[in-house]
Parts: C-alpha cells; sequence; structure tokens
C-alpha cells in the first residue's frame, strides 16, 4: 500500500487506475476510450454528470462514444467487480 496525507491506496486500485485511457480529453464531443490491457469480455463502460445521473451505459467498445452537452463527466470502466474512473471535459 501507499499511503499520503491520510490516504492508503491498495496496489489494486493503483493498478485499476490505469486501465483505460481517454482520448482526446478535453473533447468536443467525441470520445475514445482505450483499455491498457486485455478486458474481460463482461467489461462495462458508463458515464455520469456531476449530479451522479447516467448519461451512458454499455458494454465495452472500441468504437467512439459522442457527448453533445458541455460539461464534466465521469467514465467508469468496470470488469470483475473492479472499477476504474477517469473525468472527462467536453468543451
Amino acid at each position: 500500500s501507499t499511503t499520503g496525507q491520510g490516504n492508503t491506496l491498495s496496489i489494486d486500485q493503483i493498478e485499476s487506475s490505469n486501465l483505460f485511457e481517454l482520448y482526446p480529453n478535453p473533447s468536443s464531443g467525441s470520445l475514445y476510450i482505450k483499455a491498457n490491457q486485455t478486458l474481460a469480455s463482461n467489461t462495462t463502460i458508463s458515464i455520469t454528470d456531476l449530479a451522479g445521473s447516467t448519461i451512458y451505459e454499455g458494454d465495452y467498445t472500441n468504437d467512439p462514444i459522442s457527448l453533445i452537452t458541455k460539461g464534466l463527466y465521469f467514465i467508469h470502466l468496470s470488469q470483475n467487480g473492479i472499477t476504474s474512473t477517469k473525468k472527462l471535459i467536453i468543451q
């Protein structure tokens, strides 16, 4: 575990934070999600806004995802009970 300012991260949390990359970020609407490792066939993606409302939910795909409304979103990639989350800005 790594400790910093009262927070403890386990190795699983560190590895899951590197599960995928978003590009471009910030984006003008089209979003690509690139996995950094082989993903399980049951891997899902969900996108939530700041209020926690689900904007998109589906199986992982290499196809681009389009978001029209400008704002801040959270992209969640889940597989085998582990979820990795990244922040996305749509300009």
